[in-house]
């Protein structure tokens, strides 16, 4: 589902669906919808995504490695985790008006979590392999 958002933000559409028959997916896009409203360039977006304070380094001039090194040097913060998940909620819930259920807001917090930043290159793999889980990086358990 992630190249879904690099074509709209590219192309910029007035309006875009996204067909996708599995629920996690939905759960996905709808986590990803929400941290790209919120982010105000890739730095930030990653900040949200993976929780981790913006370092001094992810300038929006800076390249794709640049960033996920930058962030690499940067320890996951709990807080910011907790943050964003119900800024996620209050997004989907709250303003776009989503009917998610307690198990569908479960499921956009148990997320792909990792002590380190995945590298650029390779695909970012939710919890054991699976694809229905939306990843929004965990720092409490340090997988």
């Amino acid at each position: 589902p992630d190249q879904n958002f690099t074509y709209i933000v590219a192309l910029k559409p007035r309006m875009a669906f996204i067909v996708d028959i599995r629920r996690g997916n939905l759960l996905q896009h709808l986590m990803y919808k929400a941290l790209i409203e919120r982010s105000t360039d890739r730095a930030d977006f990653l900040s949200q995504l993976f929780s981790r304070p913006r370092p001094a380094a992810a300038t929006t001039e800076a390249s794709v490695t640049a960033l996920f090194a930058a962030y690499d040097s940067v320890a996951a913060d709990t807080a910011m985790f907790r943050t964003t998940l119900e800024s996620i909620r209050r997004r989907t819930v709250d303003e776009h008006r989503f009917a998610l259920s307690a198990d569908d807001l479960s499921g956009i917090s148990t997320s792909s979590c990792r002590s380190s930043m995945p590298d650029p290159r390779s695909p970012i793999r939710s919890v054991a392999g699976r694809a229905d889980t939306a990843c929004v990086a965990c720092p409490a358990t340090g997988s």
